[in-house]
């Protein structure tokens, strides 16, 4: 089971693959952010930065609209007027910020992205709340605009002149005139606006930066899955303990079984992440306090897939994906997306399912109230009677929560902790 070699991961694959699950709420916006991605590394390039910040700035363009949470919210993304239709514009950025500094690779991207909406207004967008705005940030909120005037019905270049002469128009009033400049370097090159418009946009900023990929080892993933999992679980107040608890009990289940310490590491990796295709899932779903109608709940079920398919892109983590993007499968083979059933199921992945289960049925929802433990345990008992989970190892966790229970209420209390203080460091920035 256990693989020996050492697991390496790109940092831009990863980037990659979350800013497109994370856009999947609006699909458009995941072309949106390629854009701007590509658009500010040209940008920032033609302005002679160091290769650190145009590849720190490229990522920041792929998750520049991350903080959005809603439908309702994206619809707005792609408006000129922006600034003006939204009460509060740099709100979803300063989430963005919020969710990303603490990771070492993402601590800058996310300096960037903090103020990406503030306007130049003639030199006083140099700050804001006394604050210095970044020049990134500045190339960010130009190229975000540069992609928002590209109509996607007429040939990119017959669109030059027009989008040139509104971000003319606006040099000084919106946008800061240095970046402006840049940008008329870029203007006379068709292949610039071939490339904005090519379905290879993805292998062409890969290519670009490849030389300047961080690569992550096994230890430096998991802090990252430690802040991939905040970004899943606090979109919501509903669900904000739960990927830190499904791992930590994942994780005391693989000791309990005789894991090793590595496979316990990748145990408690695929449980913070396990949700990741959730970041799919529109907020308007997740928190319906009703009933789920018959197409929200197809796309709901759509989430283990979605994990799959960001986790698949990912080489080396073959195992976690598994483990991670089968937690709804059943021993029955009724299970959900893929109707895997018995030793198909990796045990690995049959211990994320017992934790999720269990963690999901101890937590309030929009729709009831948490559980007891003693009718959890109930309902799982249930479960492996008519086969979905395996009774052989629901007893060893059932005859085990008591062991390590306690454990688990302190990863929830302390979840419970940094899910307020999140929302307490954004009331310098109140929603509308």
């Amino acid at each position: 089971m256990e693989r020996n070699r050492e697991i390496t991961v790109s940092l831009f694959d990863i980037v990659f693959s979350i800013a497109s699950i994370m856009n999947l709420v609006v699909p458009e916006i995941v072309i949106h952010s390629q854009r701007v991605a590509y658009i500010s590394y040209a940008i920032a390039k033609e302005m002679g930065l160091s290769w650190d910040k145009i590849y720190d700035i490229t990522l920041a363009g792929l998750l520049h609209d991350s903080g959005f949470l809603s439908i309702k919210d994206l619809s707005l993304v792609k408006n000129f007027d922006f600034e003006l239709f939204f009460p509060n514009p740099n709100y979803h950025a300063f989430i963005t910020y919020n969710l990303l500094k603490d990771f070492k690779y993402l601590k800058r991207p996310a300096e960037f992205l903090k103020y990406h909406h503030i306007i130049w207004d003639y030199g006083r967008g140099e700050e804001f709340k006394g604050e210095k705005v970044s020049i990134e940030s500045h190339i960010i909120h130009l190229a975000d605009k540069i992609d928002v005037l590209i109509r996607d019905d007429e040939h990119i270049l017959n669109q030059v002149g027009r989008i040139v002469n509104i971000i003319k128009e606006n040099s000084g009033k919106i946008f800061n005139p240095y970046v402006v400049s840049a940008f008329y370097n870029l203007i006379d090159k068709e292949y610039f606006w071939l490339d904005i418009s090519s379905n290879y946009i993805p292998n062409i900023i890969i290519k670009k930066l490849y030389k300047v990929d961080k690569s992550l080892e096994i230890n430096e993933f998991e802090s990252l899955s430690e802040i991939l999992a905040r970004t899943i679980d606090f979109r919501s107040q509903f669900t904000s303990v739960h990927s830190r608890t499904v791992a930590k009990v994942s994780e005391n289940m693989g000791k309990l079984l005789g894991f090793s310490e590595r496979e316990q590491k990748f145990l408690k990796i695929a449980g913070l992440l396990h949700d990741i295709g959730k970041l799919s899932i529109p907020l308007e779903i997740l928190e319906k306090k009703g009933t789920l109608n018959k197409n929200e709940w197809v796309i709901l079920r759509s989430h283990p897939y979605n994990t799959h398919r960001v986790l698949e892109n990912l080489r080396g983590l073959e195992i976690i994906r598994d483990w991670s993007s089968y937690h709804h499968e059943r021993l029955d083979g009724n299970g959900y997306p893929f109707h895997i059933k018995n030793d198909e199921i990796p045990i690995g992945a049959q211990i994320i399912s017992i934790s999720d289960i269990f963690t999901a049925l101890s937590e309030d929802r929009p729709y009831r109230k948490g559980i007891s433990l003693k009718d959890i345990l109930k309902i799982m008992e249930n479960d492996a009677k008519s086969g979905g989970i395996d009774i052989s190892l629901f007893k060893k966790f059932k005859d085990s929560i008591d062991h390590f229970y306690k454990e688990v209420k302190i990863i929830i209390q302390s979840s419970i902790e940094e899910y307020e203080d999140f929302k307490k460091s954004l009331i310098i920035h109140p929603p509308n």
